[in-house]
Formats: structure tokens, C-alpha cells, sequence
């Protein structure tokens, strides 16, 4: 009996570690620790008895899991190499989706995360169980182990905080459609060595991001304006074009770029737009953050 009901229990969890996942990777923005915060979610599920609505304890459990650990991983990001940019994770036709179950796709993509990073823990915490997982301020307030009105003050800081195509209420939010025709701008950019159709894409002031984490080569600061960021490109593109290979992927929900050399990903990229236009480019370089896109072209 003692065996089937941990097969049960372990069958429960199951059911929900997708959800977890979202949850995790959305509030840490690194598919490995959200994973780890998973993985010990699972034990404290494992310990624990007598729970019984196991949805609202295991994402209270997550929750706290990640609060603890963007605590001390801020102290982290401010010794590390260069500009730090989310871990990504691709999506899609032909993969596993680890962020199907959450709702707002829209918050999945890099920039979205990588934008999340100016939330205080709770505020992220609180945007993420409010229109990442549709909780209401009741439920959030249960997760975080505070009251609703809290809740509601949390959400409305952290939406404050966030430039107008995130938020729930007003701004418009870019088209996909947009997100693809600047993509495939790039692809046929690096491709022919004719950078100039980019300019009507980019923003006047669009920053580049290069995260290489000290383990691969990058810019160690942003790189602002249209044409110091084309430059960057080119000099890419002469670098490194004849050993590579480009192809367009989903990456977060959002079209993107996978860059691989003899069929290891070298760089994937992603980008936020305003206005139909790039503001940012978000190229992920180091080998550490590119470890799960790895596993899932294998």
C-alpha cells in the first residue's frame, strides 16, 4: 500500500511539473535553475503530508523556492562577465514545450525576461502568478504568504515598472508577424552581406546585447544605435559567416535565430520590439546558457 501511494504521489507531481517549470524558468529566467528549483520542489512534495489541494502547495512551494533564489543569484549577476541576458529555450513545432502550460506567452520571450530583472522578487513573483499562471490576487496573496491588497499593490508596481507593450492594460503589443519579418531580414542580411534593408527595422537607438558570460567571445557592454549596431553585425558576419550555419527557429515563444557550427549551437538571438521596429537585440553566446538548446537539438 505504502508503494502505491507513492506511485500516486509521484504521478500527481507529475501532472503538474510543467506548470512548475513555466512558473520557475519565468521568474529566474535561466532553464537550469528553474529546473533545480523543480527538481527541489519534488523533494519538499516527497516530505510533506496531509496536502491537500496539491495545485495552490506546490506553487506556493515553487514560489518561495524561487523568491530564495533570485535573492542571492542578484548578488551573482552583478560579478558577471558582460551584459546577463535569460537562458533560452526553444519552442515550437518539433519541441518539447516546457512553457505551454503558462498563459501570456508574450512575457516567455527574452527581452520580456530580460525586462523582468527590474522587478523586485515579489513583484516579479507576483506578475508571473497574476498573468503568467492567471491567479487571482486571493491565490497570489496565498502563494506569497501575504494578504490580497498586497497582492494588488505588488502587481500594480511592477506593472508600473514595465514599458507599455508588456503590460496587461493599454500599449499595443508587437506582432509576431513583425518579430519574423526582421528575422528573416537578418537571415538574408548574413547570408547576401547586404545589411543596408536592416535599417528601416531597427530603431534609431536600438541596443545590441551579447551575452558571452566570460566563456565566448562578445561585446562586454550594450552596443546603442543603428549604426555602431550594423557594424557590430557585419564585423560578425565576416567573422564568423563562412564556418556557420543559420536557420530560423522559435526561440521563447518568439522567432529567432539559431546559429551552429558543425551542428553545436553557437549563438541563438531573439529581439524586443516598439513600433515595429527593434529596439533591442539579444544575442546569446555563452556556452553555459546555450547547454538546453544543446539537449534539445540532440
Amino acid at each position: 500500500m505504502a508503494e502505491l501511494a507513492e506511485g500516486t504521489k509521484d504521478a500527481e507531481f507529475e501532472d503538474f511539473r510543467s506548470l512548475l517549470f513555466g512558473v520557475a524558468y519565468r521568474m529566474l529566467g535561466s532553464a537550469t535553475d528553474a529546473e533545480d528549483a523543480v527538481q527541489e520542489s519534488w523533494l519538499r512534495w516527497n516530505a510533506a503530508t496531509d496536502v491537500r489541494e496539491p495545485r495552490a502547495w506546490l506553487i506556493r512551494a515553487i514560489t518561495n523556492i524561487c523568491l530564495d533564489e533570485l535573492r542571492s543569484a542578484r548578488a551573482r549577476r552583478e560579478q558577471y562577465v558582460g551584459p546577463w541576458l535569460p537562458e533560452p529555450v526553444l519552442t515550437g513545432d518539433g519541441f518539447d514545450d516546457p512553457l505551454a502550460a503558462v498563459q501570456r506567452r508574450d512575457l516567455i520571450s527574452l527581452g520580456a525576461l530580460r525586462i523582468l530583472e527590474r522587478l523586485s522578487p515579489r513583484e516579479r513573483a507576483a506578475l508571473v502568478l497574476h498573468e503568467g499562471l492567471g491567479l487571482s490576487h486571493s491565490e497570489v496573496a496565498t502563494a506569497l504568504g501575504g494578504t490580497e491588497g498586497a497582492s494588488r499593490q505588488l502587481l500594480a508596481r511592477a506593472r508600473r515598472r514595465l514599458p507599455a507593450d508588456l503590460r496587461a492594460a493599454g500599449g499595443r503589443r508587437p506582432d509576431p508577424a513583425d518579430h519574423r519579418r526582421l528575422v528573416e531580414a537578418m537571415l538574408a542580411a548574413f547570408e547576401s552581406g547586404d545589411l543596408a534593408p536592416l535599417l528601416s527595422l531597427l530603431g534609431e537607438d536600438v541596443q545590441l546585447h551579447s551575452d558571452g558570460g566570460g566563456q565566448a567571445r562578445a561585446a562586454l557592454r550594450p552596443i546603442t544605435g543603428v549604426e555602431k549596431v550594423l557594424r557590430f553585425l557585419a564585423g560578425l558576419r565576416q567573422r564568423e559567416g563562412s564556418r556557420v550555419e543559420i536557420s530560423v527557429v522559435e526561440v521563447n515563444g518568439l522567432p529567432g535565430l539559431l546559429v551552429t557550427e558543425a551542428g553545436r549551437p553557437v549563438v541563438v538571438t531573439s529581439q524586443r520590439l516598439s513600433g515595429g521596429r527593434a529596439v533591442e537585440l539579444l544575442l546569446v553566446v555563452a556556452p553555459d546558457k546555450l547547454a538546453r538548446v544543446r539537449r534539445q537539438l540532440a
